[in-house]
């Protein structure tokens, strides 16, 4: 039976010079693992990449459909999302993708990408000398990539020191921005190359320094060490190219040249188990994704992730290839360099410089033989060589990250090393280095009944919506004995309205008696303009000594004011560690065992977590004029305004909080964050308290989200509404408070 003919594959991809340099990897594993099954051609960006290319057998695009070929077109979109969850490397996702479309696997055979140069490339290269390829800026539409240009710099002064040269590369097309380096050692060649000169230019070089960018991957096809300004925008194990990376399994080993890839990733919440993939550090064309973290240095706004990488980071690095011999050392001519590089016949000698202390001009004369390292540059180099090892920095071996708790960064099981630390000076550097400020809510943290194996824990019981109110469930009394509870909690509750609301004040009032502990409650009841009905109830409770006191306003004083009434009365002071609110809508018929479950839960999350509110989270944008109320409150303590996930950011204008309906509160951070605002009215007041706290130093943990507990706003909203803080109408708010 005679072989069946060859399939014919068009390959498509169309998008950046790096995802197609990444793509070529593909195609050569196709074809070896295949030989003889697929006729490849590719139809892609960037076709200057495919040239040479001994996997594919035409490169060039035809328009309109042809028989008997089959197109497809290669993404690597979902491998965004499943990096945040595997360990999955950006050079093996064009494989599952294939396997997805069309059912064949393909393995992962080398741990690089496959470019390929003319013999004249390989054998010529196009700058005297040693030198290093380096990018210095980036595309207006990635700042979040972009190190700060005046680092870059000194960088390459410190390599022009070492009578190292340095390529600037890059693009001058429209979006992309390249500060020049300066210095006699420097080629600036931003603009000037095409794609294979790159690739030329990099072949032949000792190494390349740059982001995330088209180069990192070239560096890897031609085996030149790399070292990587990654920061925390993209996870490690998505893009890095080093012998630990589990991404390139089961071939991560075959790496010739392993990259130095500096990153951040669990040194900062906001990358704390994965790559941010924020755009941007400031807002450009309407562009909403920012960094959390912008660090504003006096010639251009950086990330924070980036801000934390210093040039002895850097320079640590490139020293590392020297050091452990995978360069020769920097004194011997380019010849020298274990790669299979021929030098070009060489014009007439360049005469050295007049007096040691000048930096040679090497790079300028193409061709020129290479000039002997001077006495006071190999002094230099010793110095440095000393520096960069024993200063007191981490060291940035391939991929280094601590040990975090929890997430796919741990789940690696990354090799440890000191964190990284920032300068006193530094604008966040309280918050990273002693971790006194912490950023962000855990919206998803909830805590469900858990069944009780002990006297300890709560019994697990089932009550539906609206059902009737069993007896208070039996528990082990010693749960509010722990030091976290105290024993005790103050209930403050507040009801408003006619009779038509009556049954509600009912329910609201003997579900809460009928699943609480009475000798583990003191209970507080305020109200505003009630109906008859409901103030004889009140008071029959009042005269059983159950409700410890009833603040009775006969008129409507809203809530807030009632509220403060309540926590500051110094007939009656607080002296319970924790307060419970209910609005007069809060009804406690989810579940017997809610007040169990929430003292569980703050056991568990209060001096961890330093969480001093608890219930359910919700965010506020601020609206016009709102930030300058809130800035001008005498418990606002200048920390910066928050984005939707919690993060401080200049860029912020959000405020979380726990909603009003229902809360549990630490009498300390009420009295320390003078909690209400006494200029508070009726509405806006659960906002200011999430301020209020976040500013006092304080965080909120959520619980009863989904009001799985505590049956929170069970009616539609009634009564007044009224202008919030810092909007207009709110001045009348404080004249008929102060009336």
């Amino acid at each position: 039976m005679g072989r069946s003919e060859p399939q014919h594959l068009v390959l498509a991809h169309n998008r950046a010079p790096g995802d197609i340099v990444v793509m070529t990897a593909f195609v050569r594993d196709l074809m070896l693992t295949h030989p003889d099954r697929y006729i490849v051609e590719v139809q892609t960006s960037a076709m200057d990449l495919w040239r040479h290319n001994p996997y594919v057998t035409v490169a060039k695009r035809r328009p309109g459909a042809r028989p008997n070929v089959k197109y497809l077109q290669l993404d690597y979109g979902r491998g965004i999302r499943d990096q945040n969850y595997e360990p999955v490397h950006f050079l093996a996702y064009f494989h599952r993708d294939f396997e997805r479309k069309t059912g064949v696997k393909i393995p992962l055979r080398l741990p690089y990408p496959d470019l390929h140069l003319s013999a004249e490339e390989r054998n010529v290269s196009p700058l005297s000398g040693r030198y290093w390829v380096v990018l210095s800026g980036g595309k207006s539409d990635f700042t979040a990539k972009v190190w700060e240009a005046a680092r870059m710099q000194r960088v390459a002064d410190q390599l022009g020191a070492l009578g190292l040269g340095v390529a600037q590369i890059g693009s001058n097309d429209s979006g992309h921005w390249h500060p020049p380096l300066q210095g006699e050692h420097v080629v600036n060649l931003v603009g000037r190359t095409n794609l294979r000169d790159m690739m030329r230019l990099i072949h032949h070089s000792d190494g390349v320094i740059c982001g995330i960018t088209c180069a990192m991957h070239m560096a890897a096809a031609l085996h030149r060490p790399c070292v990587v300004l990654a920061g925390g925008r993209e996870a490690w194990w998505w893009e890095a190219y080093v012998r630990e990376n589990k991404g390139l399994a089961p071939v991560q080993h075959e790496l010739k040249v392993p990259h130095q890839f500096l990153h951040t990733i669990g040194l900062l919440q906001c990358c704390q188990n994965h790559g941010c993939w924020k755009n941007k550090v400031v807002a450009i064309n309407s562009d909403k994704s920012l960094c959390y973290h912008p660090v504003q240095r006096p010639e251009q706004t950086v990330p924070l992730c980036l801000d934390m990488i210093s040039e002895t980071h850097v320079l640590e690095a490139v020293m590392k290839y020297y050091t452990d011999q995978t360069l020769p050392p920097i004194s011997q001519s380019p010849q020298s360099q274990p790669t299979a590089v021929t030098q070009a016949p060489a014009a007439a000698p360049t005469p050295p410089p007049a007096a040691p202390e000048v930096v040679p001009r090497r790079m300028l004369d193409l061709f020129a033989p290479a000039v002997a390292t001077t006495p006071d540059q190999a002094a230099r180099l010793a110095q440095l060589q000393q520096a960069v090892t024993t200063a007191a920095q981490p060291q940035p071996a391939a991929c280094q990250t601590p040990k975090r708790n929890g997430g796919l960064n741990q789940q690696l099981q990354r090799k440890t090393t000191a964190s990284l630390r920032l300068p006193a000076s530094h604008p966040l550097a309280k918050a990273i280095n002693d971790g006194t400020v912490k950023f962000g809510v855990n919206q998803g943290a909830k805590l469900e009944g858990r069944p009780g194996q002990d006297a300890s824990q709560p019994p697990k019981v089932a009550v539906a919506p609206g059902a009737g109110t069993p007896a208070v469930v039996a528990s082990d009394p010693r749960i509010f004995d722990h030091e976290d509870i105290g024993g005790k909690f103050t209930a403050c509750m507040l009801f408003y309205g006619p009779e038509e609301y009556h049954d509600l004040h009912r329910r609201c009032l003997e579900s809460f008696l009928n699943t609480t502990p009475r000798e583990r409650i003191d209970l507080r009841v305020g109200s505003n303009a009630l109906n008859r009905k409901s103030l004889d109830l009140i008071q029959r409770y009042v005269d059983t000594g159950v409700i410890t006191k009833h603040y009775r306003h006969d008129t409507n004083a809203w809530k807030y004011p009632v509220m403060r009434e309540m926590f500051y009365d110094p007939a009656h002071p607080i002296t319970t560690k924790w307060i419970l609110w209910f609005d007069d809508d809060s009804i406690c018929d989810r579940t017997p065992a809610w007040l169990n479950t929430l003292v569980h839960h703050i056991v568990q999350n209060h001096q961890r977590d330093n969480a001093h509110m608890f219930g359910a989270p919700f965010v506020w944008t601020l609206q016009a004029g709102q930030k300058e109320w809130f800035e001008r409150r005498p418990w606002y303590r200048g920390k910066p305004w928050r984005l939707q996930n919690g993060i401080p950011s200049p860029n912020g204008n959000k405020i979380l909080f726990c909603t009003g309906g229902f809360w549990a509160l630490t009498t300390e951070a009420m009295r320390a964050c003078n909690i209400p605002d006494p200029d508070i009215g009726h509405n806006g007041g659960d906002v200011c308290i999430g301020e209020q706290l976040y500013q006092g130093g304080f965080r909120m943990k959520s619980w009863n989200a989904k009001k799985q507990f505590v049956n929170t706003s069970s009616v539609k909203r009634r009564g007044d509404t009224k202008a919030m803080p810092g909007t207009p109408g709110h001045g009348a708010v404080l004249t008929t408070m102060r009336g």
